[in-house]
């Protein structure tokens, strides 16, 4: 199966061109994104489908506020943070609103590619349970009409 697509969200230039540069290096698709309001479309054409790595703010921009929002929507999204020096009450707070993830600036190779294959996994297994689910809802139904359909006798 071919590793999900990383979406890198910064407004430092040389940052997404680092981070994407080391992703696709090691064979992941990768988008960029300089601010939330791009990453979003993004994330709508995808249909949330994607690992995000996104720095913590952008400019007045809050992340928190775009991780929220995000997961509203895709639930399932393994979103990292990355930030230079944050406040760990920052930190803290996006990972109590589920942040899957975060790292301190600048990253180390081997770090940025444990967390992000970390990140593809999780998503490969949700959306693997979600198609999983959806055949079982499909039997199900199935199982429920052919049984409102058959003959009062044979059941």
């Amino acid at each position: 199966m071919k590793p999900p697509t990383v979406l890198i969200v910064d407004s430092n230039p040389e940052d997404l061109a680092k981070y994407a540069g080391i992703l696709e290096e090691a064979r992941y698709t990768v988008l960029q994104a300089a601010g939330y309001t791009e990453a979003a479309a993004i994330l709508a054409r995808h249909r949330g489908r994607l690992v995000v790595l996104s720095s913590l703010s952008d400019g007045n921009e809050s992340g928190h506020r775009f991780l929220v929002d995000t997961l509203k929507k895709y639930p399932f999204l393994p979103f990292t943070f990355t930030a230079t020096a944050p406040p760990l009450e920052s930190a803290l707070g996006a990972l109590r609103q589920g942040a899957y993830d975060f790292l301190r600036k600048p990253i180390p190779t081997d770090i940025l590619l444990h967390s992000v294959a970390r990140s593809a996994q999780k998503l490969t297994l949700a959306l693997e349970t979600e198609k999983q689910e959806k055949e079982i809802r499909k039997l199900f139904d199935r199982s429920q009409g052919e049984l409102k359909d058959a003959p009062k006798g044979n059941r």
